[in-house]
């Protein structure tokens, strides 16, 4: 599943109508909400950088948005770096088959929900839904 990340600024899009004319209300969020089936096929994070009317955009936030790239690209190396550890101090725990982001999510999720107090009682509740074909 792709990951995708709506890095809001305002403009038209984010616009409605108010006393003074359009002006950009729509949060990062909101916009997400409009397009609902967007979590089948993806899954999607949203950042409220500014809301800007975008003839209001100037050098000085287009730094900010290009910082913030930089921020988002710095923190998906050490994700990286983060899962190359996890995969290196627990795939001899769950098998190659869960050091997929997804399954270890699924994992995770298990022992958050309290359906499993451990990695390997996790494990054991992913095969005993994947036996059956309950969705994780």
């Amino acid at each position: 599943m792709k990951n995708i990340l709506l890095i809001a600024t305002g403009g038209t899009i984010a616009s409605k109508r108010s006393d003074s004319g359009l002006k950009p209300l729509i949060s990062s969020e909101e916009l997400l909400s409009y397009v609902p089936a967007a979590k089948e096929f993806c899954r999607a994070d949203a950042l409220q950088l500014m809301n800007l009317d975008s003839t209001n955009i100037q050098p000085k936030h287009w730094l900010a948005m290009a910082k913030a790239v930089e921020e988002l690209k710095a923190v998906r190396t050490e994700l990286k770096e983060k899962t190359l550890y996890t995969a290196e101090n627990f795939e001899a725990y769950t098998g190659k088959e869960f050091m997929t982001m997804e399954r270890l999510e699924a994992l995770e999720g298990f022992i958050r929900a309290g359906e499993a107090r451990n990695i390997s009682e996790a494990v054991t509740v992913f095969k005993s839904r994947d036996r059956q074909g309950t969705p994780q």
